[in-house]
């Protein structure tokens, strides 16, 4: 795991930080209903979560950061995150994305909690 330094008064902190390379799995791309999935899985962490596509770079806790984004289908994205949950945070981001954030093929799933298998793994490359 990279670590990130951070200095506060005399005292140098430690603090990890974790990328993953993902890849956007759904037919309709980053749109709002998944976008809002991500936001609300990246607040639940006090890591900062970034987003970054294709030269721009977001905070993943703004769903209008994310939707700024515009990454349709088949886009690589990279999430980083920095602080004492980063790892946890970029699991269950990773997890959405895996599960195609409970879409499946042509729109919504209509079964809360449904997920796809993980044959549609969208994990490109980890960045620790």
């Amino acid at each position: 795991m990279s670590m990130a330094q951070i200095h506060g008064g005399d005292q140098a902190k430690r603090v990890p930080t974790v990328a993953v390379r993902l890849v956007i799995p759904n037919i309709l791309g980053l749109h709002a209903r998944p976008a809002s999935l991500l936001v609300r899985t990246a607040q639940a962490y006090a890591a900062d979560i970034t987003i970054e596509h294709a030269g721009q770079c977001v905070n993943a806790k703004s769903v209008i950061g994310v939707l700024t984004l515009g990454a349709g289908q088949g886009a690589e994205v990279m999430v980083t995150a920095s602080g004492v949950d980063a790892r946890e945070a970029i699991d269950a981001i990773k997890d959405l994305f895996v599960r195609m954030f409970a879409e499946v093929e042509g729109g919504a799933c209509s079964r809360p909690g449904w997920a796809v298998p993980p044959r549609s793994a969208a994990v490109v490359a980890g960045v620790s």
